[in-house]
């Protein structure tokens, strides 16, 4: 039998940064991967190579349930293994170090968990130095990897209206206020105009939870809406079109979908609930993994990439030292 194309062949992946989005959360029971670790394992594009973390225990438990080698240093497993793809899941504050050792032994696709780093100057150089070495790197907003996320998006690029958008979040801006961010941007294209509205201190000190109004390019009536993270936590998503509607909730599990009928009453169109329908979220990791194997490929371009995840952090540092200053010139608005 022939020998394998290049193509066909599994790639090779590797994890740097086994706590929880790295490899932990698939600890719990679950019916598909939560984690990077558990996307690569499980995809069959993939092979995962080998795993990387500080904790000495931590790497040998988590190379032994996945089979791959373990590694306590990122240079050295890059040095040594070589992998295709990287998925960088280390803490923020490590991500430019970790990054300078992965592309000394440049792979075909990194992915890196948001933000990019602690500040605009270390992400914007870490974007660069990517786009230098021809590495291709796809920044994880989990909402661009949620099948029915993507199916509303191409339903607006295809001509769909919006004719309004909320995002409800807590747990500050730069926190979850940034996944309602990058969903804005996504959905309705650049952001051209941003107004705070209020803000609370409901998580973090220096990261209040910041309602916005956002005009964008497809979209001029987007409304982030903060709530306290105190009270409860929640995120949903709600979008109104010329011909339907969709709210997300549940988790982002679930969304209400809305069709456009004659109401034979008031003799006009209305919205009315045509029933509940999965999201897919439960395949996001799946879907992640998939898009970096493209991305390896040459066979796509990263959804978020470096420049958008700078544009998303730009934005929510922005507001905050807007928000910050206003509560420093007068009566806070918490």
């Amino acid at each position: 039998m022939a020998a394998a194309s290049q193509a066909d062949r599994p790639l090779r992946a590797a994890v740097i940064g086994l706590g929880r989005i790295g490899a932990g959360l698939d600890r719990a029971a679950s019916t598909s991967p939560l984690t990077h670790a558990g996307a690569y394992a499980a995809h069959p594009e993939f092979s995962l190579a080998a795993v990387c973390d500080v904790d000495p225990d931590r790497c040998r438990a988590e190379a032994r349930r996945y089979g791959a080698a373990p590694y306590l240093s990122a240079a050295e497993m890059m040095d040594s293994v070589r992998p295709d793809v990287v998925s960088v899941c280390t803490p923020t504050p490590d991500h430019a170090a970790t990054l300078r050792a992965v592309l000394a032994v440049p792979p075909k696709c990194v992915v890196m968990e948001k933000p990019l780093a602690p500040d605009l100057d270390t992400a914007q150089a870490m974007a660069e130095a990517c786009e230098l070495a021809g590495v291709p790197l796809v920044v994880h907003f989990t909402r661009r990897f949620i099948p029915l996320y993507e199916e509303v998006r191409r339903r607006i690029l295809a001509g769909s209206r919006v004719v309004s958008a909320s995002i409800k979040y807590a747990k500050g801006l730069r926190h979850n206020g940034s996944h309602a961010v990058a969903l804005a941007m996504a959905m309705f294209g650049g952001i051209q105009e941003v107004r705070p509205l209020a803000a609370r201190h409901d998580a973090f000190p220096d990261d209040p939870t910041v309602a916005l109004h956002l005009r964008c390019e497809r979209c001029d009536d987007v409304h982030l809406q903060a709530l306290d993270e105190r009270l409860f936590t929640h995120f949903e998503f709600d979008v109104i079109l010329d011909d339907g509607r969709y709210t997300f909730y549940k988790d982002d599990t679930a969304a209400l979908r809305y069709d456009v009928v004659w109401n034979e009453v008031y003799a006009c169109p209305s919205l009315r609930p045509a029933g509940e329908i999965p999201t897919g979220k439960e395949r996001a990791m799946l879907e992640l993994a998939g898009h970096a194997a493209a991305c390896a490929r040459g066979l796509s371009t990263p959804r978020c990439n470096g420049r958008f995840a700078l544009a998303v952090q730009a934005l929510c540092e922005t507001v905050i030292e807007r928000v910050t200053k206003d509560e420093h010139a007068g009566p806070g608005r918490h």
